[in-house]
């Protein structure tokens, strides 16, 4: 697989977002399945990144709690695992 770049990646995690802000379930999993991808394959400075870079601004400009909820219900759990081994539980994953 290519390498990916930031802003490749960061396109990546907005349309993730637009797709959990629209309820579009099919296409926030597919980008939800590539990120699971590189995390699991990648090494621990990549899994860092992710959990970092990406998954906490999956949903940071999501206002609505409901969807929060349910964009966290989405991201798969070793993603959520490296989320919340960072930064902790937070309100929207309960």
């Amino acid at each position: 697989m290519a390498d990916i770049t930031w802003p490749h990646a960061a396109l990546r995690i907005s349309l993730t977002t637009d797709a959990i802000s629209r309820g579009d379930e099919k296409t926030a999993r597919k980008y939800l399945s590539f990120m699971e991808r590189q995390f699991l394959s990648g090494g621990k400075n990549l899994r860092k990144a992710i959990s970092v870079y990406s998954v906490e601004s999956l949903l940071w400009d999501i206002k609505d709690m409901e969807r929060k909820k349910w964009g966290w219900s989405l991201i798969p759990k070793p993603l959520q695992e490296g989320y919340i081994a960072l930064w902790g539980e937070s309100t929207f994953e309960k």
